[in-house]
């Protein structure tokens, strides 16, 4: 089959640690859905061009998608960088020609697509502030690393210093391991985030054409109602049977759109989970290798358990114990004649 419109494959270094596996998101061909391959580079493929194809056939047909060519709006519809959402475009009630039913529905629909994007909006920023938080976390812990090496008190007990320099190897590797976490997270959440909202500019053009459609119907409707109001003669009768047919026609044209409308977003609604859900697999798997590898890292600077079978937590030091030794050896610092206190 045809390639999705939109594809990424941007990373091909694999997340370093213990499972050294990440998830390859490939749209199948028979389905055209996303499944899911273990393998050890990182290959994502998002399919969001897929779902326009899918599921918007009707906003792809409508002239109202196009920000250039569609009739009626205002300059800048779709390049307004100060709106915060997309689809900002309220569908009207139509109560002579739609029931009210399906009114309701539509109108339901719309505030849940906009929650959908807001969503997805709040995802991006947030990523992008764990993303800063891993970051600047790596770098302060580089920092505490270095420090310590520099301090002269490591070269005066070999212990300390091999320590130390563990500790600074450590650091280094996980600085290494969150710049690769730092680069992957916005291919696979990020990225699919943002083409997923830029969905919503084809979307508010589909209730733009709507609100066309509505404002045509009701002003046909209100000629006809005109008319009924004059007097019969020829010349008005005649008026009024060339718009009742233009009624006719309008009507037929808004129940068909906003019939075939309302089921393409229903189905692009519903499909969000779908979508979404490759996403967080994969942010999870990354995840779950980066943070293994931390243990893996970590692990080697624990005390190493006396008892066969034992974690490593289980030789550290009580919390008990550990206050009063600290306690002790401040006792004995401060019973050396060069820190007592003058009386």
């Amino acid at each position: 089959g045809s390639a999705p419109a939109y594809v990424w494959r941007e990373s091909e270094k694999p997340i370093k640690g213990t499972p050294r596996q990440c998830i390859w998101l490939r749209p199948s061909p028979v389905s055209g859905s996303l499944v899911y391959c273990d393998i050890s580079t990182l290959h994502h493929v998002v399919t969001e061009g897929d779902l326009e194809h899918k599921f918007l056939p009707l906003l792809r047909r409508s002239s109202a998608v196009s920000c250039h060519s569609a009739p009626k709006k205002p300059w800048g519809y779709c390049r307004n960088p100060l709106r915060r959402n997309n689809l900002t475009t309220k569908p009207s009630p139509a109560p002579r020609a739609i029931n009210r039913k399906s009114d309701e529905e539509l109108l339901s629909l719309f505030q849940k697509l906009q929650r959908t994007e807001e969503t997805a909006k709040k995802l991006q920023k947030e990523m992008k502030k764990y993303i800063e938080a891993m970051s600047n976390s790596s770098k302060l812990e580089q920092k505490i690393s270095s420090d310590l090496s520099g301090c002269p008190l490591c070269y005066k007990s070999s212990e300390l210093r091999n320590l130390v320099e563990a500790y600074h190897s450590v650091t280094s590797q996980v600085a290494e391991s969150v710049k690769e976490l730092s680069s992957v997270c916005p291919q696979i959440l990020q990225d699919p985030m943002k083409k997923y909202v830029s969905l919503f500019i084809g979307i508010d053009g589909g209730f733009h054409r709507r609100e066309q459609l509505v404002q045509e119907w009701r002003n046909v409707a209100t000629k006809v109602a005109k008319l009924e109001s004059r007097d019969r003669t020829a010349s008005n009768f005649l008026k009024l049977e060339r718009e009742k047919q233009s009624l006719e026609i309008t009507t037929n044209e808004l129940l068909a759109y906003h019939g075939a409308f309302l089921s393409e977003l229903n189905q692009f609604f519903e499909k969000r989970v779908e979508y979404f859900n490759p996403s967080f697999q994969a942010f999870i798997r990354a995840q779950l290798d980066y943070y293994g590898n931390m243990t893996r890292l970590f692990t080697h600077l624990a005390p190493v358990a006396t008892e066969k079978g034992a974690s490593p937590s289980s030789a550290m030091v009580p919390e008990a114990e550990f206050q009063h030794r600290v306690q002790d050896k401040l006792s004995r610092i401060q019973a050396l004649t060069i820190v007592k206190k003058k009386k």
